[in-house]
């Protein structure tokens, strides 16, 4: 069932490696997780790239992030997820649980999301995301994968790339590019008035 995004989804983002392939990690892992969630400026134009101000955007102002970057945990294993479920704390309030990993190269890294999943310590929605995309942590995974990955577990709206026609580009739910929602998938988030959009004839 879809779950419409008004105000504020308690989301706690746990950065967490797996003992087995992580020898080394991102220089201030936990400091670099809270900035690419909640303000990211870029260095030229102080343009912000976080997380939090694109949820902002796409969503005119009616859904933003009340969360958490807790602090880093290590998986014995490649079961980075669970390890971020079972680190929230006793009787916390997040509704989502955010794995974030080093870097998404290997099995069991890329981004994924659950939803309406049987609870785990409080909670039934929960994604996995990565900060780099290479191992060496020279290139950022888009925000758009953040974002695609976030919004399945907050909104349960699924993947679109398999429908056809796929909207491609013109929908983050099909390229986890970082491009807007289509006006369709806002409508359904509830960032959009249904009486905002025409049918076509067609």
């Amino acid at each position: 069932m879809i779950k419409p995004w008004y105000g504020g989804r308690r989301i706690a983002f746990v950065p967490v490696s797996n003992s087995q392939v992580d020898s080394t990690l991102p220089p201030g892992f936990q400091d670099q997780v809270w900035r690419r969630a909640f303000y990211d400026p870029e260095p030229a134009t102080g343009v912000d790239r976080s997380l939090q101000q694109y949820i902002r955007t796409v969503s005119s102002g009616y859904a933003h992030i009340d969360g958490e970057v807790l602090r880093p945990v290590v998986a014995n294993g490649p079961d980075t997820m669970g390890a971020a479920i079972n680190a929230l704390p006793p009787n916390h309030s997040f509704q989502v649980a955010v794995a974030v990993l080093p870097h998404a190269f290997g099995q069991h890294r890329g981004g994924w999301a659950w939803w309406d999943m049987s609870e785990q310590n409080g909670i039934t929605d929960w994604c996995r995301i990565a900060l780099y995309q290479d191992p060496i942590f020279t290139m950022r995974q888009n925000v758009g994968v953040w974002a695609m990955e976030v919004l399945h577990s907050t909104t349960h709206v699924g993947d679109l790339y398999n429908v056809s026609p796929a909207p491609g580009r013109y929908d983050v739910m099909a390229c986890s590019c970082g491009t807007h929602p289509s006006t369709n998938t806002k409508s359904t988030m509830g960032w959009l008035h249904a009486g905002a959009l025409r049918q076509h004839p067609a």
